[in-house]
This record gives C-alpha cells, sequence and structure tokens, in this order.
C-alpha cells in the first residue's frame, strides 16, 4: 500500500479517526463519517484501511540482530490480568548492572510497532506517580496526564511530548503544566508544531518524520543525562 501522509487528509478526517482509534466511536460511526471525504472511487472503507497501521513499515532493528539478545517474559499482575507478557531486549556484550528503559505499547497491544506511543505515554505518566522511589526519568509522548492533585507525589525528571493538532491529549496540558510548577517537579515539555497525535508512529499516514526525529533524539539525551 502506497504511504500516505497526515497533509494527504482532511484534519476532521485525521481527528475522526482518532476517536476510532481510541474506542469513542464505533467502526459504523467512522463510516458513517468519512463518507462525505470518500471521491473518486474512494470508499469509505478505502479510507479507514489507509489510515490504519501498516505494520510491514516498522522493522528498523531485526529480530535476529546479533548486538542484541531478547527473550519474551512472563510476569504475575495479580491485580490485572493475571500474568503479563513484555519483550526483553539488551546489549549483547552487555556485562554488569545496567539502566532498565521501560517501552509501553500504545493501545494495540505488543506489535511490531510497540513505541506509539499514546497508552504508554499515559501510563508512563501514570508510574512515575505510582511507584516514584523506581522511576527516575518518563518521557511520556502524548499520554493522558494524571490528576493535579497526583503530582507532588513524582519524583522522576519528565520530558513531555505533545503534537500540535491533538486537541483531545492537549486540553489537559495546561491543568498539569500548572501543577508541575507547583509541585516543583523537574521537567521540560514540548508541542510539535502541526503534528497529529501518533505523530511517532512510522506506520500510519500520522507519522511526521521531523517531529519523531527531533523527539528521539531528544528522548535518547535525555535518558543518558538521567539514566546513566
Amino acid at each position: 500500500m502506497e504511504r500516505k501522509q497526515a497533509s494527504d487528509f482532511d484534519q476532521e478526517l485525521l481527528d475522526l479517526y482518532d476517536d476510532y482509534a481510541h474506542g469513542r466511536i464505533e467502526r459504523r460511526v467512522f463510516l458513517q463519517g468519512a463518507a462525505k471525504f470518500a471521491a473518486g472511487g474512494l470508499t469509505a472503507a478505502a479510507l479507514l484501511a489507509s489510515l490504519a497501521p501498516n505494520y510491514a513499515w516498522a522493522q528498523q532493528v531485526a529480530k535476529d540482530d546479533p548486538r542484541l539478545k531478547t527473550e519474551y517474559l512472563k510476569y504475575p499482575s495479580p491485580k490485572g490480568s493475571g500474568t503479563m507478557r513484555g519483550y526483553l531486549a539488551w546489549p549483547a556484550s552487555a556485562q554488569g548492572r545496567w539502566p532498565a528503559v521501560l517501552v509501553i505499547h500504545e493501545n494495540r497491544g505488543l506489535n511490531p510497532y510497540v513505541v506509539g506511543f499514546c497508552y504508554g505515554g499515559g501510563v508512563a505518566n501514570t508510574l512515575a506517580v505510582r511507584i516514584p522511589d523506581v522511576i527516575a526519568a518518563a518521557a511520556p509522548f502524548y499520554g493522558s496526564q494524571p490528576a493535579a492533585a497526583d503530582v507532588p507525589k513524582i519524583k522522576a525528571s519528565l520530558l513531555l511530548h505533545y503534537a500540535e493538532l491533538d486537541k483531545r491529549i492537549n486540553a489537559g496540558w495546561p491543568a498539569y503544566e500548572n501543577a508541575l510548577k507547583a509541585a516543583k517537579v523537574r521537567y521540560s515539555a514540548h508541542i510539535y508544531k502541526g503534528a497529529n497525535h501518533g505523530f511517532h508512529n512510522d506506520t500510519t499516514p500520522r507519522y511526521d518524520e521531523a517531529a519523531a526525529k527531533l523527539a528521539w533524539q531528544r528522548t535518547i539525551d535525555f535518558f543518558n543525562a538521567n539514566l546513566r
């Protein structure tokens, strides 16, 4: 399938897809709303297919890359799903103790692109509140914010990434920022101009290469500064 960009779609259609992808509307409602954007023989169903993730675009590092050791691990989640599964990767040459970076997938679960982040960004914020003595640094990508009353619990340094056109998530940012300032939490925040929710996910048209690369470099620099 031809790779399209966000600029190939009307912003209203992108916002409608965001509602569908996050379970706020059913597929039927999306198709009804998308019908007015269907033209030239292109159906609403075809529009949905062109907006949905194409995981064939996702792989950047081969599963058998000799620089890495990888395995799936299961761990108990007695207050959640019972048993959880995670993907563990570490440098093949690693010796001694290393800091760990927990990458939390988006709402589609563990897939060839587990770093969308969205849902994972919200969980990163939540973990900074729930286990402040464990989380030294967190870099949520367009994740929902914790309650303002919980912000004083945060001990981690935060690097917060937001997309300018992501009205749904951005609505919670002013209150979060005020709470961070009041609690004297160390943070920096970036709002990427012209970017949509999911701009870091290169399997969908909402991917914004310039914003994604800048955000990723900032994240790597942030972890190097706070975790080494």
